[in-house]
């Protein structure tokens, strides 16, 4: 057999195998096949609820829903890492759910931007940690931050959340963090792990969230598909979200008012410095 007719033959079974999915799929009947889409799609919805993000990112998060969803109460390790590089701040985060049937060990992680500190990457991988959770369950995290503990006990022990977005910094995390908490009616312990005290899991966690920060980094953001930002859009109870040229404001409103203030007098004040030159 020649080079054109080998070529010939393997098309010819290529169209023979799509032929047969394509008949297998007719085969299964219609009201299951349209259950099935409806239920991907509502998946997703409830995924992007709360956070944008690649559609890679989500069907992780779908994976692993799936995986806890009969589970009453998930210890999950959490971490946050804040890395800087010659052109911009990067806040890598991750998590590490252990114990789940079979030893699986299961795992998220992803970059945010804006504001940077390593207690706000930390927040957003307990915040992405939660998505996941089945409703009712006890959530127990581990994490080595003791800012973001308080962050989360300001949550939990706080009937009135205005306090949120008057004296605290991530107000808009924070917000989503107890709107989770409250519609999926979650119960949080958090427990204070000592940072490279030698815990197996929670090394885990603090490595890869920053090896991830720190290679998209240096690569010029060749891991764009990582970086994972806040849908806003449906904090409930919250009229007011209080934005900057596109881009959430992550500080008490009094705070970044008199920041950009602070910044637009010494932006004049170089001006007319230059001016008088």
């Amino acid at each position: 057999m020649n080079v054109k007719d080998l070529y010939r033959a393997i098309a010819i079974m290529e169209n023979y195998e799509e032929d047969v999915q394509e008949n297998d799929t007719l085969n299964i009947p219609l009201n299951i096949i349209d259950e099935e889409d409806n239920q991907r799609k509502s998946e997703y919805h409830e995924i992007q609820k709360w956070i944008n993000c690649e559609d890679e990112n989500i069907r992780e998060l779908i994976y692993i829903k799936e995986k806890l969803k009969n589970k009453k109460q998930v210890k999950v390790y959490t971490d946050g890492s804040l890395e800087t590089t010659l052109t911009e701040n990067i806040m890598g985060f991750r998590w590490v759910i252990p114990e789940v049937k079979d030893y699986e060990r299961l795992t998220f992680c992803g970059n945010i931007k804006n504001f940077p500190s390593s207690t706000r990457a930390e927040l957003m991988a307990i915040f992405t940690a939660l998505i996941v959770m089945p409703k009712r369950s006890k959530v127990i995290i581990y994490t080595d931050s003791a800012c973001a503990i308080q962050n989360i006990k300001i949550i939990t022990k706080q009937i009135n959340t205005r306090k949120i977005w008057t004296e605290n910094k991530n107000p808009v995390i924070l917000q989503m963090i107890n709107d989770i908490v409250q519609e999926r009616k979650l119960k949080i312990i958090c427990h204070k792990v000592k940072a490279h005290s030698g815990d197996k899991y929670n090394e885990i966690a603090d490595s890869l969230a920053k090896i991830l920060g720190f290679i998209e980094g240096i690569t010029n953001n060749i891991f764009e598909g990582t970086t994972i930002s806040l849908n806003y859009n449906n904090i409930t109870d919250r009229s007011f979200i209080p934005i900057w040229k596109f881009t959430l404001i992550e500080t008490p409103v009094k705070d970044a008012v008199k920041e950009i203030n602070r910044l637009k007098l010494m932006l004049n004040l170089n001006i007319r410095k230059d001016s008088n030159t």
